[in-house]
């Protein structure tokens, strides 16, 4: 315990300031409070260093909103921001899972958009650059703008990696590429990167690239995976990386998939990808 106490002291803490600005949409408004702290270790160059907390309380018509999550009310967020382009006035919160609160007038409503797991804090506008993806993003604890409370980019967001917002009507699209359809959807091909890289021209199936191991040969195969969100549905498009020039995933952005791909239909209409030369 001596030695845990002597430790200890070569570290000192003490509060520099506590600082909170506030935007507002509608009757919506997000406060961010941020609380400063500067600790001097002595076994570090220099010495003194400093660390930020930041945490946002969301309030409708000046009442804080607080969520029953899991028995434990919750009245902050790690992070808030409002949404550009909506039909009302909308905020986009991360807590334990991720939520989607509206301005309705004389209330709000709150949905639950995903819940907590891998890359639930991430968006990606999937139509913000010439109709196609724009780079994933992550929600993080520490924002430090003061200002910029507001997240814009396109019509169609895609939270983390199973859902789409539609910005402009608000409509919710869960799609579930692990659901027990999916291995005879998919043919064993599995997303090995949650970053989407295409979308359709009408906007309704999304592109993820997609592994699997050949259980013969062993050898590594890709494929893009089309997922139709709204009717959750998927299938896939087999590729060869030589033929493609695929030999990193970050070679796949919707300008390889331009490259190599196109969009057909099939005899009842509907998108459907195909290698260029291909027959539908």
């Amino acid at each position: 315990m001596a030695e845990i106490l002597r430790f200890l002291k070569l570290f000192v803490f003490n509060s520099i300031g506590k600082e909170q600005n506030t935007a507002t949409s509608g009757l919506l408004e997000i406060d961010r409070h941020l609380e400063q702290k500067s600790y001097w270790n002595w076994l570090i160059s220099g010495g003194s260093r400093k660390i930020s907390t930041a945490y946002f309380v969301v309030k409708h018509n000046r009442k804080n909103i607080v969520l029953p999550e899991e028995n434990s009310p919750v009245p902050y967020f790690w992070q808030a921001l409002f949404l550009k382009d909506t039909p009302k006035p909308t905020v986009l919160a991360a807590s334990k899972n991720m939520y989607l609160i509206t301005d309705e007038g004389e209330t709000a409503a709150v949905k639950k958009v995903n819940r907590r797991g891998d890359n639930f804090n991430t968006y990606q506008w999937l139509d913000g650059e010439n109709g196609q993806p724009m780079q994933k993003k992550e929600i993080h604890t520490m924002e430090e703008s003061r200002s910029i409370r507001t997240i814009a980019g396109g019509s169609y967001l895609l939270i983390g990696t199973n859902v789409i917002l539609n910005v402009q009507t608000l409509d919710l699209y869960h799609f579930d590429v692990s659901s027990p359809q999916s291995p005879h959807q998919l043919t064993g091909y599995q997303i090995f990167d949650s970053r989407a890289v295409g979308l359709s021209p009408g906007k309704s199936q999304i592109l993820f690239t997609g592994y699997r191991r050949n259980t013969k040969t062993q050898a590594s195969e890709y494929a893009l995976i089309a997922i139709d969100f709204c009717e959750n549905s998927a299938y896939t498009v087999p590729f060869d990386r030589k033929d493609t020039n695929f030999f990193s995933v970050w070679d796949a952005t919707y300008k390889w998939v331009d490259t190599y791909f196109e969009w057909s239909r099939d005899t009842s209409g509907k998108e459907i990808l195909i290698l260029k030369n291909a027959i539908p």
